[in-house]
């Protein structure tokens, strides 16, 4: 039995098992089957459906229930729209796992799926909503969920922050690889992330790397891996964790290797262009002790590094930090080219949250290098603090346009309260400005500004500038003042006055801040002298003026009106003796043209034309476009009066000025206007249309347009115009008699004229040379001038210059005259007057001979080459300033391309004759080197009323002309010098010339002019390039005559001076005979030497001995010292005090024995004498002997007056003769004879009627 039941059971069991097998068999191959694969299909879409809120579609599903799914066109859609989509997905699974409650997803994949991403209003997004279930759980999920492999390839999302808003931020070409796990929370582990980002900006961003996210039942953290953000300009790495994203606390790091300033600018809107950044930020610790450093290099320049603080987790949000930055360029970050240099700052700032009563900051700025629209300013510092809401600021600023220093408080409130000074030294404004052609002002200022508020309805303020004392050039500026106050929405100008070199500005009145600005201001300028403030421009002058005026009304409606004076007004060459003028002016704003008036009279105008009175207004009618009309009448000198009546008027493009009334009175008769003229300037062109002058048959008229840029058609008409009527123009210049008839014609275009010119002058006189006639032709095209002039002097004197000059003639797009090689002209004269060269005003007078030539001029006008010959016959002219007149002037030469060679060269003044020959190189025109050697024999070098002396030279000169070097020898044979001998006077006081005294002539001649500032540069110019060798011998009979001296000088001078150095003298100078008077005694010349020693200045050593006897007494002064500081003492035999000499002198008898009338004689001569001669120990002797210490005098000159007639003179070589006349004491007479033996002895010999006879043989040395 029981092995019966042992057997049924086996054979149950073995059935059942077979059974069981049969049925899992079943069971797999149905699940296998179409049909289970409908059914499941089927069935798990409408479970997926029922369960979430969005639904769920497939086209078809694939694979198996044991391994994993694959569904085609997978789709989730939600609120009807797609959600995700993809071409396929795929999911893998172990279902041995599920025994424990785990779903372990072994794969998930999805090829080019699509995700579009929106917020909905509630904030949730729309894949979460539409996952999420249909019914809220019951309870807590007890399954664990493991995703092992995710794989996403090609995919795409679409990621919109707020639905149907147009921002959109597009994922392309996603990949990601990586796992998930939900055992212990959440844990997403993305190992490769990588896609292209587009934003709503179109910018397209890839970022790669990897992502880490971890969430559990303490905290949550994120992770990065070397997470990269690039575009094709910028690329930055993100590394490290956020450890816990409750308390914040993180380790991060951020680096950038490159980010492109266009990327900046997206989020940074006024970030500068050009300016990328490149460095590192970390950031570490928990959210309460939170820790940053960053370090940040920008490519244009400098470097911004720092640490921070913050606790973030506090309500207060504490923070403080540290800022430095190093060596920042401005131009870059100011986006501007007009501001450029270097910063450094170092900044503290402290505070907690937006609350700005908790900031406290302090730091320090410096900017080195400076500029500022091209202007260097220097260094700029500044110093600052904020606490307890107040701002303490200090600064300072030093460098070529000058120093300041600054100093500010503000407390920060509703209605802010701040005092500010600043203190400027040595500010250059025109350098400020770049006025290059101003001098440089160096002005001294403070300021002081104290108020409250801001708002200029309300604000409080006072301002106040005090300009110290400054300069402008020349000018010296006394100083000023400006005060003002802000306060009911005005800007009240207490005080407005400056001064500044005799200019007085003072102004009153008040502005509204805010709208609308009305103004109110007075203002008066008074100048009493012009002169300083016309050498800021440039210009010399003097003048007075006066300005009085006033502005008021809104800015966009400001009127002014005002009255002008000006008196003795001369700038350059224009003067006048008055000025008044009168505006009155409305709508005066930049945007519109103002209307009014104005009125001036001007008297005794001295210009190019001088007029006795000029009279005229300005009218601004009401006008849309700018004009106005002007109208004017000038009297001249002789009576006769000009009139011009225009208006001008500008249109959009261009300017209109028609001509309704010209006149113009000549002596001759009045020009007058036939009909109004229209001139009109349009872009580069000025059409004159109808423009004809008359008088009587006389006429001039010109029509037609000239270009600065294109096409010309003009043409100038000259007929029957009288020479002498222009005079009126140039009343200083060469008499003109004759009719001139003449045309010019302007064709073709502003790049390629085209000129032709001809004029013919009648019989007339230039300067009183007679002309026959004068034709002239002149015709320019092709890059060709030709020429043909004809001066006929009579029948036997002409010139005549023909041929052609290649030449560059236009004036678009500049103006070019450029000539080229290739000239062929050529001047021809059989015989010239050179009388025509009177016209010329040469510093010569009455030139006379005749010319003759023949010159062909090649190469080019620039650089011409000259050949031929010329000769000058019978010249002569005079040179008033030296008292010649040279005749006989014979001169011929031949030029020889580069050089004018003078093979002859002769003249003749008075008895003595000059000769030489020599080269003189040209260069463009102007005599460059030469080489000259000139003889001259008994040559009348001076002949004036004061100088006269006859000369033997033999000079060379050599070298460049504008520094040559002349050496050779001088002989004086003969002269006499008349000098103003201020010490030989009886008063000594040298009288400086008054410029305000104007010599109108001397002696019936022309007017005397002083040098001019020019001429003296000139002159000082060629006198500092010239260098000297010259010996100077003066062997006798050169006289210095004088009312109280007359004294022969013999002697040797080397004068030897270099290029731009001073001259060197060297030598001596002897008196060979003569007297000199000192106080009505004729001092007779024992010895006289005056040694140069060639030291620099120039300043001789004087010995020079003068003797005198009076009674029994033989005086001597003695003269020694240098030229500067010469000494002169008092000597006599017996030997006497120099007190007592001076009496003798004066009295004959010693100052013990003058009476008092005598004794105040003898001091007042001793004050004549103490102001002249620098008699320094006879001043001290006589001062002590009189009592004249108390005058506190300084004596230091000698005056005197002669007491004898001398006449002599030279027999011969050697010999001299001379009578002498006492017109004092005994009147008597002698006759001297002296004889030169050798230049160290001579014999004298004297017989006069008083028994004075004798006969000397000196003898004398130099040692």
């Amino acid at each position: 039995m029981i092995t019966r039941l042992l057997r049924w059971l086996r054979w149950s069991l073995g059935a059942l098992f077979a059974i069981a097998c049969a049925a899992a068999v079943a069971l797999v191959v149905y699940i296998e089957s179409e049909d289970f694969q409908r059914w499941f299909e089927t069935r798990a879409l409408t479970l997926i459906n029922e369960e979430i809120q969005g639904s769920v579609s497939w086209d078809r599903l694939e694979g198996s229930l044991w391994t994993g799914w694959r569904a085609h066109r997978l789709k989730l859609r939600h609120q009807e729209r797609d959600v995700f989509s993809a071409d396929s997905a795929e999911v893998g699974y172990a279902l041995l796992p599920l025994l424990w409650k785990r779903i372990e997803i072994t794969r998930l994949a999805a090829s080019a799926p699509v995700v579009n991403l929106s917020k909905l209003p509630n904030g949730e997004w729309n894949l979460m909503q539409a996952l999420s279930s249909r019914q809220p759980s019951s309870g807590p999920f007890q399954w664990t969920v493991a995703i092992r492999g995710i794989n996403i390839a090609d995919g795409e999302v679409s990621l919109r922050p707020v639905m149907d808003r147009p921002d959109l931020y597009r994922l392309r070409q996603l990949s990601a690889t990586g796992n998930l796990n939900l055992a212990e929370g959440l844990n997403v582990q993305l190992e490769r992330v990588a896609s292209w980002v587009d934003t709503p900006q179109q910018e397209q961003i890839y970022a790669s790397g990897g992502l880490t996210y971890r969430q559990n039942d303490e905290r949550q953290s994120l992770e990065f891996e070397n997470f990269w953000l690039q575009n094709r300009r910028s690329k930055l790495m993100l590394a490290g964790a956020i450890k816990d994203l409750v308390s914040l606390d993180s380790d991060l790091r951020l680096t950038i290797g490159h980010l492109a300033a266009a990327d900046l600018t997206r989020y940074v809107s006024d970030w500068p262009a050009g300016v990328d950044l490149s460095g590192e930020a970390r950031v570490n610790g928990p959210g309460k002790a939170m820790d940053g450093r960053f370090d940040v290099q920008l490519s244009s320049r400098g470097q911004i590094y720092g640490t921070a603080r913050a606790n973030l987790l506090d309500d207060a949000k504490p923070y403080n930090a540290a800022v430095h930055v190093r060596a920042l360029a401005l131009a870059p970050i100011l986006r501007t080219r007009s501001i450029s240099g270097a910063l450094s700052a170092d900044l503290n700032l402290s505070g907690a949250g937006e609350a700005t009563e908790t900031i406290e900051a302090s730091g320090t700025a410096q900017v080195t290098g400076l500029w500022v629209h091209q202007r260097e300013v220097g260094a700029v510092s500044a110093r600052g603090s904020v606490r307890n809401r107040a701002a303490d600021l200090t600064g300072a600023i030093e460098g070529a346009l000058g120093r300041g220093r600054w100093q500010a408080q503000l407390r920060f409130a509703a209605k802010p309260e701040y005092r500010a000074t600043l203190a400027l030294s040595e500010i250059d404004p025109v350098k400020l400005a770049a006025l290059k052609e101003l001098p440089p002002a160096r002005l001294n200022l403070t300021a002081q500004l104290n108020g409250t508020g801001t708002d200029p309805s309300t604000m409080a303020a006072q301002l106040d500038i005090d300009l110290q004392a400054s300069h402008w050039g020349a000018v010296k500026i006394d100083g000023g003042k400006i005060a003002g106050r802000i306060a009911g929405g005005r800007l009240h100008i207490q005080t407005l006055n400056l001064q500044a070199a005799g200019a007085t500005l003072a102004a009153e009145g008040s502005l509204a801040i805010g709208e609308p600005q009305a103004l109110s201001v007075q203002y008066r300028l008074q100048a009493a002298d012009l002169g300083p403030w016309l050498g800021l421009i440039g210009q010399s002058g003097s003048g007075r003026l006066q300005l009085n005026g006033r502005a008021e009304g809104t800015l966009p409606a400001l009127s002014s009106r005002g009255v002008l004076a000006a008196r003795d007004v001369k700038i350059a060459e224009l003067s006048a003796a008055a000025a008044d003028g009168s505006f009155s002016l409305q709508k005066i704003a930049a945007s519109s043209w103002p209307r009014g008036s104005a009125e001036f009279k001007i008297k005794e105008l001295r210009a190019a034309l001088d007029f006795a009175q000029v009279q005229g207004s300005v009218a601004l009618p009401a006008s849309t476009v700018p004009s106005f009309t002007l109208s004017g009448v000038a009297r001249d000198a002789s009576g006769r009066s000009h009139r011009l009546v225009a208006e001008f008027e500008n249109q959009p493009g261009e300017w209109r000025a028609r001509a309704r009334e010209i006149v113009i009175a000549l002596p001759d008769g009045n020009w007058i206007l036939s009909a109004p003229a229209l001139f009109t300037y349009r872009h580069d062109d000025l059409l004159i249309e109808r423009l004809s002058l008359r008088n009587g048959r006389a006429a001039i008229s010109a029509a037609g347009q000239v270009s600065l840029s294109g096409a010309q058609a003009l043409t100038v008409q000259l007929d029957g115009v009288e020479l002498a009527a222009l005079r009126r123009w140039r009343p200083n210049g060469a008499e003109l008699k004759g009719v001139l008839t003449a045309q010019a014609q302007v064709r073709g275009s502003a790049a390629e004229p085209e000129i032709e010119a001809s004029a013919a002058v009648g019989a007339g006189q230039i300067a009183g040379q007679s002309y026959r006639s004068i034709q002239a032709r002149a015709d320019y095209r092709r890059r060709l001038l030709n020429v043909d002039l004809v001066i006929a002097q009579d029948e036997q004197h002409d010139l005549s210059v023909r041929g052609t000059a290649p030449l560059v003639l236009a004036w678009h797009p500049s103006w070019r005259a450029e000539p080229l090689a290739g000239m062929a002209l050529r001047a021809q004269s059989a015989g010239l007057s050179l009388a025509f060269l009177n016209a010329l005003k040469p510093p010569v007078e009455n030139i006379a001979g005749e010319i003759a030539l023949d010159i062909v001029l090649s190469g080019s006008l620039a650089d011409p080459q000259a050949r031929g010959s010329f000769e000058l016959s019978n010249g002569a002219f005079g040179v008033k300033r030296l008292g010649l007149r040279l005749n006989e002037i014979n001169v011929a030469g031949n030029a020889d391309a580069r050089r004018l060679i003078v093979s002859r060269l002769a003249a003749r003044s008075g008895k003595g004759a000059i000769t030489g020959k020599g080269v003189v190189s040209l260069a463009r025109y102007v005599p460059e080197e030469l080489s000259l050697s000139v003889a001259a024999r008994r040559w009348p070098a001076l002949s004036t009323e004061r100088y006269q002396a006859v000369i033997d030279a033999d000079l060379r000169a050599q070298g460049p002309l504008s520094a040559p070097t002349v050496s050779g020898s001088v002989e004086v044979l003969e002269g006499t010098l008349r000098p103003r001998l201020a010490a030989l006077e009886k008063s000594s006081v040298a009288l400086e010339r008054d410029p305000t005294i104007v010599v109108v002539s001397q002696r019936g001649g022309a007017p005397i002019k002083a040098p001019s500032a020019a001429d003296k540069r000139d002159d000082n110019g060629l006198w500092s390039a010239l260098a000297l060798d010259l010996k100077v011998a003066i062997p006798r009979n050169l006289w210095v005559r004088h009312p109280n001296a007359n004294v022969e000088l013999s002697g040797h001078i080397a004068m030897a001076k270099k290029a731009r150095a001073e001259p060197a003298l060297t030598g001596t100078i002897e008196a060979v005979r003569g007297w000199a008077g000192f106080q009505g005694r004729r001092f007779e010349i024992a010895r006289g030497v005056v040694q140069f020693t060639g030291a620099q200045p120039i300043n001789p050593s004087l010995d020079i001995v003068a003797e005198y006897r009076v009674t029994d007494y033989q005086i001597s002064a003695l003269v020694g010292g240098t030229a500067e500081k010469p000494t002169l003492n008092l000597r006599s035999d017996p030997s006497l005090e120099q007190s007592d000499i001076l009496a003798l002198l004066l009295f004959g008898k010693p100052t013990s024995e003058l009476t008092g009338n005598q004794q105040l004689s003898l001091r007042q001569n001793a004050i004549d004498i103490g102001t002249g001669f620098a008699a320094s120990q006879l001043t001290k002797t006589v001062a002590d002997a009189l009592g004249l210490e108390r005058l506190g005098l300084d004596l230091s000159d000698l005056s005197y007056s002669g007491g004898q007639v001398r006449v002599g003179s030279y027999v011969g070589q050697q010999t001299f003769v001379s009578f002498g006349q006492e017109v004092s004491g005994k009147y008597g007479r002698e006759i001297s004879v002296e004889y030169q033996l050798t230049p160290s002895v001579r014999i004298d010999a004297t017989r006069g009627i008083t028994g004075n006879n004798g006969i000397d043989i000196i003898w004398h040395k130099r040692y």
